[in-house]
């Protein structure tokens, strides 16, 4: 009798997990078939982020660069101090988020925090003008 429930136990068991496993082969699949979709949206979604923390930073650095030339001579628009002053304020923002999240930042939050903020300044003209941003226009 024993043997009997052991056997159907067990043939459940295989059941349920074949059936958990053709789930997931078949999730993996739809997510493969979905992923240009969802990289474009990724893309689209970082870019937005980007965008914004290029707007919080033109607009501080803009109401400082008046007092820094008063104050040092030094123009804070111009490429080095530009890109000092845009990892300085990405540190700060990104610490104070962490923070008020209640985060304890780790190493990789603050490298990934200081990359963001050397991107801007970088490519801080790429993203005040863009090339293929063109309302109405044809990409070619």
């Amino acid at each position: 009798m024993f043997a009997f429930f052991s056997s159907i136990f067990s043939k459940i068991l295989v059941g349920i997990c074949l059936s958990a496993f053709s789930l997931v082969f078949i999730s993996l699949l739809l997510t493969m078939r979905n992923l240009p979709g969802s990289l474009r949206n990724g893309r689209g979604l970082l870019r937005r982020f980007m965008r914004f923390s290029y707007e919080l930073y033109a607009s501080l650095i803009g109401w400082a660069r008046v007092q820094a030339i008063q104050l040092t001579g030094v123009d804070l628009l111009r490429p080095f101090p530009r890109t000092l002053t845009t990892t300085f304020l990405s540190f700060w923002i990104g610490r104070g988020t962490l923070f008020l999240l209640g985060i304890s930042p780790r190493t990789w939050h603050v490298v990934l925090i200081l990359l963001h903020g050397l991107f801007i300044g970088l490519a801080w003209e790429k993203i005040a003008n863009p090339d293929d941003f063109q309302l109405g226009g044809k990409r070619e």
